[in-house]
């Protein structure tokens, strides 16, 4: 649909003196698309006049039309819609949506709009989560800061390093608080673009590099966990999941189930095919198992034979070793209960792992410094002086609210675009499709 339009004012202003002409030159003809009306794509057919200004000698210049920037060939509102669309899906993907509904436009010209949108306006940052993402994993990072009080991304930095970070915070004096993980260059950059901010040591990464610290213990003392499973007697790697998932489509029928076992059905298939007359839409492997764990919640003999263990990894034992107790089975409790039995030095190192735990977690009433100057005692002693080193915004980490998962979930919704450009997009598109959310 083509709408020839023209203006009925008979003054314009000139550009250059401000002031107001209506000495008529000449005039020529825009093509400019619109926003489509009823699912018809619309095309304005605009006559632009040409004014003289006689206050400038013999300059001549075109009306404006303040819906229509200048060299453009569509309305800023068609503009607009077409970014937006851009933001959430991308330039081929956006290109073929908008061609559907009456905005045709190709996929290279999305993505010029997408980097013409103004930044989001964003109030001075008081507090901020920093951490880094990966624009290729091992190869190269970037740096993502976000307003921890509004939960929204503020700045991408195109690397993880000291420099880029502490030119940002000297561009914004109002921070006050700034959340991170342990990595030296962050602390450097706040400490010299930012002195007057509190430093917060991420909880999260605090525990990762407990469970890190401990994995590496027991890499170098792998002899007593091989000890502890030859005498729980490992031999076959147990079922990686007692409960599977698909085991919650049984939980309907349970009571159907115990009530068959009572009568004394003990016979898998007899089980399955009541069930399945009773409307369970499992499979045969769901009863199987759950049979199973029957059989062997009534067994009388307190020694009844226990799933059978391969040497565990170290990470496997480390997650044994700082987990609850009541969430573990009983074979996994037999050989947390051995290890602590027969290696001391296994004992005291994962007491003092689940005591930082309870004390990052606030379950517990001693002090950091205490924890401090009893892991030094023991094999901790480096993760323990290194913790020491950052002891400020560990102690921040302990009193203060802020944390870094709002960071965390916006590296992951960042990774989401990054992945669906291919990993293609330059940074600065990157950024204007993280930060100008739709």
């Amino acid at each position: 649909m083509v709408v020839t339009a023209r203006t009925i004012g008979t003054v314009a202003t000139c550009p250059t003196c401000g002031t107001g002409s209506d000495h008529v030159h000449s005039h020529y003809w825009r093509t400019i698309a619109d926003l489509p009306w009823q699912g018809r794509q619309i095309v304005l057919r605009v006559q632009v006049r040409r004014f003289r200004c006689r206050h400038c000698g013999s300059h001549i210049f075109a009306e404006r039309q303040p819906e229509i920037a200048r060299k453009e060939r569509r309305t800023g509102r068609l503009a607009l819609a077409q970014a937006q669309i851009g933001l959430v899906l991308g330039g081929e993907p956006g290109a073929r949506l908008v061609s559907k509904l009456a905005m045709p436009v190709s996929g290279d010209t999305i993505l010029r709009l997408i980097r013409k949108l103004p930044p989001p306006p964003c109030p001075p940052p008081r507090v901020i989560g920093v951490d880094d993402w990966a624009w290729r994993r091992s190869r190269r990072y970037g740096t993502i800061v976000c307003d921890l009080e509004r939960g929204r991304v503020i700045d991408l930095l195109p690397d993880r390093s000291a420099a880029p970070l502490r030119a940002w915070l000297k561009r914004h004096p109002t921070v006050a608080l700034v959340s991170r993980d342990r990595s030296g260059p962050y602390a450097e950059a706040i400490r010299t673009g930012a002195p007057g901010a509190v430093q917060v040591a991420d909880r999260w990464h605090l525990l990762v590099n407990a469970s890190d610290a401990l994995r590496s213990f027991l890499d170098r003392h792998h002899a007593e966990l091989r000890e502890a499973a030859r005498l729980c007697g490992s031999g076959v790697r147990p079922s990686a999941c007692a409960f599977p998932p698909d085991a919650m489509k049984l939980d309907r029928y349970t009571s159907f189930a115990e009530a068959a076992w009572r009568s004394g059905r003990r016979n898998v298939a007899a089980i399955w095919r009541a069930l399945v007359e009773q409307g369970f839409e499992g499979g045969y492997d769901i009863v199987r198992r759950w049979v199973k764990r029957r059989r062997m919640a009534e067994s009388e003999r307190p020694d009844a034979p226990l799933p059978s263990w391969r040497v565990p990894s170290s990470r496997r034992a480390a997650r044994l070793l700082t987990s609850d107790p009541t969430t573990l089975s009983r074979a996994d409790r037999r050989f947390v209960d051995t290890v602590r039995a027969i290696a001391p030095s296994i004992r005291e190192v994962a007491d003092l792992i689940n005591d930082l735990g309870k004390l990052l977690r606030r379950q517990s009433a001693r002090s950091l410094a205490a924890w401090l100057e009893a892991a030094s005692a023991t094999a901790l002693r480096n993760f323990a002086q290194g913790l020491a080193a950052d002891l400020d915004a560990l102690q921040a980490a302990l009193q203060e609210p802020w944390n870094n998962s709002p960071v965390e979930g916006q590296i992951n919704r960042l990774k989401l675009i990054k992945r669906q450009m291919f990993g293609r997009a330059k940074f600065d598109l990157l950024r204007q499709r993280v930060l100008c959310t739709a």
